[in-house]
């Protein structure tokens, strides 16, 4: 590591921008994080007490490390809710920022009750705003738009870093795995606990990987994890639940999830 670099490097990027909600001319090269809870449609129907507990808990986790660790706007994440999960993506830090960050939400999530699978990736995203309707463009507040009584909500970007991040999450090996493009690995400080799942795609296991990046955002955002005994139990308890679900491809589900993350039962 070069010296006066710390676990997540520099900023990709000299520019102070972002990612921006208005148009841009040029897109901005980005790492993404796509996060979806497992089973949400399912459960939601059988348990949607806990289901919404685990997307709140998603959804305050990233509050807390958006607003206290990247609360810098050379730093700041955008955050998009999708239903039962989030893309969130920033121009900050080497790869190391979103893997770290990616560790805590699967952690959270999981011992809120909730298992979940993120794909990981980099590309290009642009503000799309500025090719938004002009009676759109007039009318909009806050990405969302009054439609009669009732609002439509917007999603201001895209991009290739969404598109990818989104076919490694659900092209890859089933499971709750942190999954990770293989080239955007290479570039990662993290060499433990990390195995190919395909010739493009590899997979972290977020029980067992320590890094001093994930416990810098852990300190900043004032949140703690659990131990990795802890989290075994928990994920090995969790897994076994969902057999008594019986969906298509369950036991490749189950036995990726222990394997990929060094859980023995």
């Amino acid at each position: 590591m070069p010296a006066g670099q710390g676990i997540f490097g520099s900023s990709n990027s000299s520019t102070e921008m972002g990612p921006a909600f208005e148009h841009q001319d040029e897109p901005i090269k980005n790492w993404a994080i796509y996060i979806d809870i497992e089973g949400f449609a399912t459960n939601y129907l059988t348990e949607r007490g806990q289901v919404i507990s685990g997307l709140s808990t998603l959804m305050e986790t990233i509050y807390e490390i958006g607003t206290h660790f990247c609360s810098e706007r050379s730093k700041r994440l955008c955050a998009f809710q999708t239903g039962d999960g989030f893309f969130i993506n920033s121009e900050y830090g080497s790869p190391n920022v979103p893997i770290a960050i990616a560790v805590i939400l699967m952690r959270k999530a999981l011992m809120a009750g909730c298992l979940t699978r993120i794909g990981i990736s980099e590309g290009e995203t642009v503000g799309i705003s500025g090719w938004w309707p002009e009676k759109i463009r007039r009318n909009v507040k806050d990405v969302k738009v009054k439609i009669g009584s009732g609002l439509m909500y917007l999603f201001p970007v895209m991009g290739t870093a969404y598109i990818n991040a989104n076919k490694v999450i659900k092209s890859e090996a089933k499971g709750s795995l942190l999954l990770i493009t293989s080239d955007l690995a290479q570039k990662a400080a993290i060499n433990s606990w990390e195995s190919a799942v395909s010739n493009r795609c590899n997979v972290i296991d977020w029980v067992h990987s320590e890094h001093s990046g994930i416990d810098n955002i852990l300190k900043a955002a004032h949140l703690f994890s659990d131990t990795p005994r802890e989290l075994e139990q928990q994920l090995i308890q969790s897994a076994n639940n969902a057999v008594s679900c019986h969906f298509s491809g369950f036991e490749a589900w189950i036995t990726n999830t222990l394997r990929y993350n060094n859980c023995e039962q």
